[in-house]
């Protein structure tokens, strides 16, 4: 894959986006990015970038949201043995029943 390594790349690319009125909206780099229409960003004035953690790739996976959501920490994961432990099953069951839950 090429970059954008000299200036010649690189006029036709910001004319590209001049031409049809994108918002270029990078975040870590020129690959890491996206275009988006003027009048969309109108229209939808939180929207938002996020990045994730990069995974095989030298690159972010992007997301663009309108509205971020904090659901808090994902759930939790157990190993099946866990209920193979002495008194493990009565602990839940207690710990369960001394939450107040409401709504």
């Amino acid at each position: 894959m090429r970059t954008i390594s000299s200036l010649s790349d690189a006029v036709p690319f910001n004319r590209f986006i001049e031409e049809n009125l994108l918002v270029d909206d990078s975040l870590r780099s020129y690959i890491d990015r996206f275009l988006l229409l003027e009048d969309w960003c109108l229209v939808c004035p939180n929207c938002l970038q996020v990045a994730h953690l990069r995974g095989l790739s030298d690159h972010c996976p992007l997301f663009l949201t309108i509205d971020e959501q904090d659901w808090g920490p994902r759930p939790s994961r157990m190993l099946k043995c866990c209920t193979e432990v002495l008194g493990y099953k009565q602990f839940v069951r207690e710990k369960w029943k001394s939450f107040e839950v409401v709504g």
